[in-house]
């Protein structure tokens, strides 16, 4: 096999590890995960515990691991050719099997930055190193490599929450129903509806006392600063006290008999300003958490993975280049003269003169 053809081939690979990552992920389970359900630790359970998702776990630092272990093999154009062969034929494959959409492409420009990334890292951490060298080198260039798919998962989880925002509120005040009314046990609805708002209460006047600037706003002498701290003095009393809560409850049973509707969520989110401001930004939570929990999973599993993967591959790598080395030498080295000696003790037969023929004829 000459030169090229390798290089075709080790792109064709390349590229059957990236194809393999996504068409794990359609088995995975992650699409199916609701970070907005009620019962959320289940479906984690679950999901993570599923054969879908371990498979998608195994092969997701595949392509990482080979790039990174190719680099120390070959030159640093020729891995990056053979990089660009593998992408081309996985996008290829994936429009002519899915189409594509602006998802795709943001995920896909992420994923080549980060191969990129890998490679880098790799060939200069690999100077640095003095031991377990190929296993530490790519798994510290993983990380880093895994941080920058990341950002591309974050915006493009982003952009498919806001899509669903409205949705997605909805399922969050079903959600916070659901939990409240679990834990509300045999208390009626006003009740519960009367500890959400006090504790909300409670909570951000609260967080406003504890900050350093109210403690060092409580030494100053100026008269507006000392009403304010009086103010917030009177407001925690008068949050933590049982009048406060009564009069509250006097409220909502007032609005009962009205034939109002009290208890649902956006009379919650009227009451508490925090859970107010969560649902405005849902989208923000769920694409935070997404790559929160991604960046921890690949920090501890993945880059490490992807570090006993390189050490493999490079192993193979040492292996073909030994073999290849030995033919080269077998074929430069001189081969045994096995023709038969031709050699005799009789003198050359050379051509004869004429005047030596007639001599020997006369």
């Amino acid at each position: 096999m000459d030169e090229t053809q390798e290089t075709i081939l080790l792109g064709v690979i390349f590229g059957f590890t990236i194809a393999g990552v996504a068409f794990a992920s359609f088995f995975s389970g992650l699409d199916k995960l609701n970070l907005i359900s009620p019962f959320l630790l289940e479906g984690i359970l679950a999901t993570i515990f599923s054969a879908g998702f371990i498979a998608f776990t195994l092969i997701l630092p595949l392509p990482y691991a080979f790039i990174s272990a190719l680099s120390l093999h070959r030159e640093k154009k020729e891995t990056y050719g053979i990089a660009g062969i593998g992408i081309l034929l996985a996008i290829i494959s994936w429009i002519l099997l899915f189409g594509i959409n602006a998802t795709d492409i943001l995920l896909g420009v992420f994923f080549i930055i980060s191969i990129r990334i890998v490679v880098e890292i790799t060939l200069i951490k690999h100077d640095e190193l003095k031991r377990f060298v190929t296993f530490r080198t790519v798994a510290g260039a993983a990380k880093t490599a895994f941080f920058i798919f990341a950002i591309g998962i974050f915006i493009s989880s982003a952009m498919m929450e806001l899509e669903n925002q409205e949705q997605n509120i909805q399922e969050f005040g079903n959600t916070i129903m659901t939990l409240a009314l679990e834990e509300s046990g045999n208390q009626n609805t006003n009740e519960l509806l009367t500890n959400l708002i006090i504790n909300t209460r409670r909570q951000v006047v609260t967080s406003i006392m504890q900050t350093p600037q109210f403690e060092t706003l409580q030494n100053k002498t100026d008269e507006d600063v000392v009403s304010f701290v009086l103010l917030m003095n009177a407001l925690e009393s008068n949050v933590n006290s049982d009048s406060a809560k009564q009069d509250i409850l006097n409220q909502l049973n007032s609005n009962q008999e009205n034939n109002q509707q009290v208890l649902n969520f956006e009379a919650i989110r009227a009451q508490s300003p925090l859970i107010d401001s969560m649902a405005e930004n849902l989208w923000l939570v769920i694409s935070s958490s997404v790559v929160l929990m991604f960046i921890f999973f690949a920090n501890i599993i993945l880059s490490n993975l992807a570090g006993v993967y390189a050490v493999a591959i490079d192993k193979g790598f040492d292996l073909k280049s030994r073999k290849t080395n030995s033919e080269l030498k077998q074929k430069s080295a001189p081969k045994p003269n096995t023709k038969p000696n031709t050699k005799s003790n009789t003198k050359p037969k050379f051509k004869r003169s004429g005047i030596e023929v007639i001599r020997e004829k006369f």
